[in-house]
């Protein structure tokens, strides 16, 4: 119960800026804080007006980190009570719960999405990705080993622009099925799905090779099995370096790309033949993730224990081409086509 507690507690703590029916947060409990005055009809006549009171900005920007670090507190011992290694228990990002819409307020605590382990981000099926090794006895002793694998961090990296691209021809192909437009299946944001955390402590993390936000509804009621294979590619993780999936480094900074080139990437016609407009986004596409890169292998701004996590002769996207990459969007597109997404995903 002191788990539960704490975890309800931690959910409150963690409110939103601007709130409003078009977002996707989710409501909480509006509470008095248990920093803050008490509730008394001298000095509020109703709880409503106590609630909706305006702060003195001094004291609200003060609280904001004095707050932070009972935050921080909060955090240890779920984490000491739960198992969850603390650096998993919430995500950098958007705040994705509020209390209440005030329109004046800004949060004190504002946070990304609570861990899947805590049930904010829906679980996914653990499945093997297609493009990886399969499991042998003689290489991994189970399962569970093999799945917790540590990954090459130069060769994560990689994959989530190769991989970026199948999936952009799965969501052409995913489209081209259901009729909903390509740049509305997806959206960016935090990953809504994870299939484990790493279990390895907090120097490995889990990291999603493909980094996107919620599923369109509408593709549940047009088609169940693709939703799920949908669900369960998005949420697929490869364990790393914490290094190399930091929201502050260039794990997030792919993170971004991922999710800001949704658009672009809708673009890209993977059914046919490579054109010239759509060699130029592919060609823009991979400059920018190159430019990423650099910043952490090649500018020396970075610190020297990032740069030793990418080895910048080991990264591939400084070899890639746009046939190769246009290439690896038309196996997603036809993956879906055949039938094999669904088979392979839909668990």
């Amino acid at each position: 119960m002191a788990a539960v507690r704490m975890l309800f507690m931690a959910s409150l703590l963690v409110s939103a800026f601007n709130f409003n029916n078009g977002t996707k947060r989710k409501k909480t409990e509006l509470l008095s804080d248990i920093c803050s005055t008490a509730f008394s009809e001298q000095d509020n006549k109703t709880r409503e007006e106590y609630y909706n009171r305006v702060r003195d900005p001094n004291k609200h920007i003060s609280t904001r980190l004095v707050r932070y670090f009972t935050f921080g507190g909060i955090l240890q011992a779920i984490s000491e009570l739960t198992g969850i290694p603390r650096v998993e228990l919430v995500a950098g990002g958007s705040s994705q719960l509020q209390d209440k819409t005030s329109g004046l307020g800004v949060a004190l605590v504002a946070i990304g999405a609570i861990s899947s382990a805590t049930g904010a981000r829906k679980q996914s099926e653990l499945i093997s990705d297609v493009c990886s090794s399969s499991f042998t006895e003689g290489q991994y002793e189970s399962r569970d080993l093999y799945y917790r694998r540590v990954r090459d961090p130069n060769k994560h990296i990689s994959a989530r622009l190769v991989r970026y691209f199948r999936f952009g021809g799965m969501l052409q192909a995913i489209s081209e099925q259901t009729e909903i437009p390509r740049d509305k299946l997806v959206t960016g944001g935090a990953s809504q799905f994870q299939d484990q955390s790493s279990g390895l402590g907090q120097t490995i993390h889990a990291a999603h090779i493909i980094h996107v936000g919620a599923i369109n509804s509408k593709l549940e009621k047009k088609s169940q099995p693709l939703s799920r294979a949908l669900q369960n590619y998005i949420g697929h993780t490869q364990n790393v370096l914490r290094a190399a999936n930091a929201w502050h480094g260039v794990g997030g900074d792919i993170d971004k790309y991922q999710s800001n080139q949704l658009a672009a990437l809708a673009t890209v016609n993977f059914a046919g033949e490579l054109e010239t407009n759509d060699r130029r986004t592919v060609e823009t596409l991979i400059t920018e993730f190159r430019s990423i890169i650099d910043k952490y292998v090649r500018d020396g701004t970075h610190a020297k224990g990032e740069k030793l996590v990418l080895d910048a002769d080991s990264v591939i996207v400084y070899c890639v081409v746009p046939l190769m990459l246009h290439e690896e969007g038309r196996a997603g597109y036809d993956m879906v086509k055949s039938g094999e997404f669904v088979t392979k995903y839909d668990k």
